[in-house]
């Protein structure tokens, strides 16, 4: 979540000066890389918490796409399983609930090779982009447009994803902090 939320919270609790530090992101300990992908999209986390009705909303339209080979999963999985399951999927989506959030899903799911769909807002766009396999989406081009773009265009994008799998592995490794 966004610093600036809860910063402006506390002052408004407080009345006093009030810092805020931002939240370590990165990756550690990650399988190798897969070299074949077996699903096109993987779907993970809750999918029906009333305090994100846009994330249902883009679920609901994900599942009226014409999108196939997509593998859902609503909760939570273990690093084992969570990371076998992005490594086999060509692509995956971020949603935030702030703007300008980092998503760390999409840092993992990068790592992992896969494709990324990210609001045009994530703090994800700062450091990657379509050369390192991150794509936008917004009101102009909509989730699953970006979502069948990057699948049915894989046979280009996938060096772009490992290439960013690379970056993410040695720019964002936790061991480097």
């Amino acid at each position: 979540t966004s610093g600036f939320r809860q910063r402006e919270l506390a002052k408004k609790v407080s009345n006093r000066p009030v810092f805020t530090f931002p939240k370590l992101f990165g990756v550690s300990a990650l399988p190798e890389v897969p070299t074949t992908r077996y699903k096109n999209l993987f779907v993970s986390g809750g999918f029906n918490y009333p305090y994100q009705r846009e994330k249902i909303m883009l679920i609901r339209k994900l599942l009226e796409s014409g999108i196939d080979g997509i593998e859902y999963n609503n909760g939570f999985l273990g690093d084992e399983d969570y990371f076998r399951r992005l490594g086999e999927a060509k692509t995956c989506f971020t949603f935030c609930r702030y703007p300008g959030a980092m998503p760390s899903r999409g840092l993992e799911a990068l790592a992992m090779g896969c494709g990324v769909a990210t609001e045009a807002n994530s703090a994800l766009t700062l450091y990657f982009d379509e050369s390192d396999g991150v794509f936008t989406y917004d009101e102009n081009r909509g989730l699953t447009e970006t979502l069948s773009h990057i699948i049915n265009r894989w046979d280009q994008f996938e060096s772009n994803a490992k290439k960013g799998a690379q970056r993410v592995r040695r720019d964002f490794d936790l061991c480097r902090c």
